[in-house]
C-alpha cells in the first residue's frame, strides 16, 4: 500500500512539472517563441500576456511565391538567382509558416481583453525562424511596427 501512495505522489509531482513546463513555454517550437516575443513587444503589459490557444500551419511555397519572397528579402541579385536555381533543382523547400494566436492581455486601462494575432514567416529553407525580428505579426515585422507606431 505504501508503494501505491508513493507512486500516486510521484505522478502528481510529474504532472505538475509537465504543466509548469508547458505553461512557461518550455516545449514551444521556435516559431511559437519568435511569434510570441514579437507579439509581447506590441502589448501595453507584456508580462500579463496569456496564451489561450494557437494553431500552426505550414505550406510549401510555389515558384511565384518564392520569387516574391526573394524580391522582398533584401538579398543581392546574385543571391536571389542562387536561391531560385536551388529551388528549381529541388535542393531547398521554402515554406510559408503561420501561427494563429488567441490570447488575453490588458489594454492601456488595465482591462483584460481577448486578442488575436496572425503570425507569418517566409522560410527559404523550410525551418522555423531564429529570431522574433524575422516574423510578421498581422503583416508587419517588429521594425515595420515600430516605424508605424512612432509616426
Amino acid at each position: 500500500m505504501k508503494w501505491l501512495v508513493s507512486a500516486a505522489c510521484a505522478m502528481v509531482v510529474a504532472a505538475g512539472g509537465v504543466a509548469f513546463a508547458y505553461n512557461t513555454g518550455y516545449f514551444d517550437d521556435d516559431l511559437t517563441k519568435s511569434c510570441e516575443e514579437a507579439l509581447r513587444q506590441r502589448l501595453k503589459a507584456p508580462s500579463q500576456y496569456k496564451r489561450i490557444r494557437m494553431a500552426r500551419d505550414s505550406k510549401d511555397m510555389t515558384r511565384d511565391e518564392f520569387i516574391t519572397h526573394l524580391n522582398t528579402s533584401g538579398d543581392t541579385e546574385s543571391v536571389r538567382r542562387f536561391y531560385l536555381k536551388s529551388f528549381d533543382a529541388k535542393e531547398i523547400e521554402p515554406k510559408n509558416l503561420s501561427l494563429a494566436i488567441e490570447y488575453d492581455a490588458p489594454n492601456s486601462f488595465g482591462t483584460m481583453l481577448r486578442g488575436y494575432a496572425d503570425c507569418t514567416y517566409g522560410s527559404t529553407y523550410g525551418r522555423d525562424p531564429v529570431s522574433y525580428l524575422f516574423v510578421k505579426i498581422d503583416g508587419k515585422t517588429s521594425t515595420e511596427w515600430l516605424q508605424s507606431s512612432s509616426q
